[in-house]
């Protein structure tokens, strides 16, 4: 009978240590790094606690570019043995993404097909694809040392999709007569919104990078286009009403910012700053948990609020 070998306490100890460290640190299942970030509402009020960023590198902010509300948590004040809590992940992933309405007849025909085909299920997406009705388009980016282009699939989510929230927002920009399209973006790519002759929508990575590594995108379509700016798939930024031949910028400092507001809703643009009391910035870099806590300053008269940050 062979001996078996038995790693000592200690050593398991450690190297259970170490695992959950590195696992904490490393980067998630799509390379990126994650920042967990929580909210908690400590008053005895209901509050809408706002994530969302509002500076810029460009000093765009409030002039071509819009910020929106990246998260919303709507949490209850305060009860006895309850922790009124919402959590998110922010992740270094980006994407750009563009919006336009149906505006001529051919598009409309599309949109009432696609629509038809949200009920479709098992419908068979390569033939979607090529057919040209797809209303999300395609996502074209350009391979290294290479000039042909491969076509990334996002093809319109059948009934039985395990992202029901997904396949509603879909239904609805359809219904709305909005067509959408998103791709991933590093810092310092360029990218060409076109439309082919059957009105299929393109984004189409270009080969230089930019110095200041902003993320720009050049409208090269008939259409007047809205550019969104993603984390996470979650819409952060958006530049409006961008013309033919325009291009948009998007360079966003590493600071995310908290706020209660009733008033915000999550897909709104931000039109001013928000400023006072009730908001408060946190520097990203170097920290892997943010929590952002509203309590009542118990220094001031009345139910002044105040945010206590820990940051590790």
């Amino acid at each position: 009978m062979k001996p078996v070998f038995r790693a000592p306490r200690n050593f398991l100890c450690v190297l259970s240590f170490i695992l959950i460290i590195a696992g904490f640190f490393m980067p998630s299942a799509k390379g990126e790094y994650v920042i967990h970030i929580s909210v908690v509402n400590e008053t005895d009020e209901f509050h809408n606690l706002i994530v969302f960023q509002q500076d810029d590198e460009l000093g765009l902010m409030f002039d071509k570019v819009f910020p929106l509300p990246w998260r919303v948590f709507p949490l209850p004040g305060r009860a006895e043995g309850i922790e009124r809590r919402g959590t998110a992940e922010y992740p270094f992933s980006q994407q750009i993404g563009i919006t336009r309405d149906i505006d001529d007849s051919f598009a409309l025909l599309n949109k009432i097909i696609s629509f038809g085909r949200l009920f479709g299920v098992g419908a068979r997406v390569g033939e979607s694809l090529r057919s040209g009705w797809l209303p999300l388009g395609t996502a074209m980016a350009a391979q290294e040392n290479d000039i042909r282009n491969t076509v990334e699939d996002r093809p319109v989510s059948p009934v039985t999709d395990d992202k029901p929230m997904d396949h509603l927002l879909r239904l609805a920009s359809v219904i709305l007569g909005k067509l959408t399209i998103k791709t991933e973006a590093r810092d310092g790519d360029r990218f060409a919104y076109s439309l082919d002759e059957k009105g299929g929508q393109h984004i189409v990575k270009q080969g230089d990078k930019t110095k200041d590594k902003s993320i720009t995108c050049r409208n090269d379509g008939e259409s007047v286009i809205d550019v969104d700016f993603y984390k996470n798939d979650a819409r952060v930024a958006v530049w409006p009403s961008l013309a033919n031949g325009d291009e948009a910028r998007f360079l966003l400092n590493r600071i995310i910012c908290f706020s209660y507001d009733n008033d915000l809703k999550r897909d709104a643009p931000i039109r001013t700053k928000i400023e006072g009391d009730c908001v408060v910035s946190v520097e990203l870099a170097g920290y892997s948990t943010i929590e952002a806590k509203l309590v009542y300053d118990t220094g001031s008269a009345g139910k002044k609020k105040k945010w206590i940050i820990t940051k590790n």
